[in-house]
């Protein structure tokens, strides 16, 4: 996943940021942040995505003891770059999900 990111450092610099809040409990389980629009790469080529964590419930024990086998969902949806159509222009700009890690 890190690979395809435009700037890695700085994204999983914040990522970890939220881990360690999670961790401690400094936030409430299930906890879901919008990070925005994010660069990705895409070839040579970077593609902007709206992409969004959500860090589940431990399952019972705790952090500490589960840390190694907790998953953290990361929705991406495909930003919306054209114009709409003529039929669409009344309405929001639709977006469609790319992929869900």
């Amino acid at each position: 996943f890190q690979k395809h990111l435009w700037d890695q450092p700085a994204w999983v610099s914040d990522f970890n940021s939220t881990m360690a809040q999670v961790c401690a409990g400094g936030v409430p389980l299930p906890y879901e942040v919008h990070l925005g629009q994010t660069f990705f790469r895409l070839g040579k080529k970077r593609k902007m995505m709206d992409v969004t964590l959500c860090f589940p419930k431990f399952a019972g024990a705790g952090p500490r003891e589960e840390i190694g086998h907790y998953n953290v969902v990361v929705r991406i949806i495909h930003s919306a770059e054209k114009k709409p159509s003529k039929a669409h222009e009344q309405g929001p700009l639709s977006s469609r999900p790319v992929c869900s890690l």
